[in-house]
């Protein structure tokens, strides 16, 4: 399912003109790992996976987190949903702690510059079977 899903976005987001990249965890392991400058560089994240997946790496971004089925069933509606900023903000334990104690923006003030900032149209996905 993991390369179905793959797949299914990318054609998808090419359908839409979106740019994305897309981190598979399949039977042949981990292909096409996402990078800090990927992570940094996406106006959203889409996690279509059935494994389990290092969240912390995600910390501050919207994010979406699907079972693998939804990655290949309604990439449109995913890929959408991420693009108009209808994904919650990813916070980990550590950054929630780590914003109390620095002058990081508030997660409000956060989105807000995240929207203004402007839309790159570049996706990370990532993707895992199992």
């Amino acid at each position: 399912h993991t390369y179905m899903a793959e797949e299914s976005l990318k054609k998808q987001a090419a359908a839409m003109g979106v740019r994305i990249k897309v981190e598979t965890n399949g039977a042949s392991g981990v292909g096409n790992k996402l990078n800090a400058q990927d992570i940094a560089a996406a106006d959203g994240v889409i996690i279509a996976a059935d494994k389990k997946v290092d969240m912390a790496r995600f910390a501050d971004k919207p994010l979406i987190n699907v079972p693998v089925a939804e990655g290949i069933r309604h990439p449109e509606k995913l890929i959408t949903q991420a693009l108009d900023s209808h994904a919650p903000i990813y916070q980990t334990a550590e950054t929630v702690t780590h914003s109390d104690t620095t002058e990081k923006l508030s997660l409000g003030k956060a989105f807000y510059r995240h929207l203004m900032s402007g839309v790159s149209s570049m996706l990370p996905f990532v993707i895992g079977g199992g």
